[in-house]
């Protein structure tokens, strides 16, 4: 359930800030006020930085980012112990409330 919530954030996430970025001039200036206050967001941030893609495409396709310590992955942890190799700040649980 965790990997479709946080897939499914990120890709959200992503649209709004193509949307953001490249069709401004095509929104009403109150649908630019909400985007802008979305992506303002420190979870936002969090989930939109550059570890966060790596860990989307670790759930996406099935494999390890090369610049993983595959000994740090341990297959008994809830998502293989990959929360706190991707985003050190963060466990499992702190993680899933930033993404709810």
């Amino acid at each position: 359930v965790f990997k479709i919530r946080f897939l499914t954030v990120y890709q959200i996430l992503g649209s709004l800030h193509m949307l953001h970025n490249e069709k401004r001039h095509d929104l009403t200036p109150r649908s630019v006020s909400f985007i802008d206050k979305i992506i303002g967001i420190p979870e936002t941030q969090l989930i939109m930085n550059r570890a966060a893609k790596a860990f989307r495409n670790t759930l996406m396709h099935y494999n390890l980012d090369s610049r993983i310590d595959v000994s740090r992955v341990d297959p008994g942890q809830p998502l293989f112990g990959l929360i706190p190799i991707y985003f050190p700040a963060y466990n499992v649980n702190t993680f899933a409330a930033a993404v709810d």
